[in-house]
């Protein structure tokens, strides 16, 4: 179950046509299951949708940060 604050994140994101997402937090936070409702909810639809979990800093590159307003 989301909270009020997840759902709007996911209605944001399921109601965009096309994009990348990178969802951050502090630790317990919900991250995880807001990720895994997305991506669930995407792959119902049958939309194109790839979930890849990674420490932002040591993974993505200062251009792709900058392309996602990250």
């Amino acid at each position: 179950m989301l909270s009020n604050s997840q759902e709007n994140i996911k209605e944001k994101v399921i109601n965009k046509s096309e994009g990348i997402y990178a969802i951050s937090g502090s630790g317990g936070t919900g991250k995880s299951l807001l990720a895994l409702d997305i991506y669930k909810a995407l792959a119902i639809d049958n939309d194109i949708c790839f979930l890849i979990p990674f420490a932002k800093s040591r993974i993505i590159s200062p251009k792709l940060l900058e392309q996602i307003n990250f």
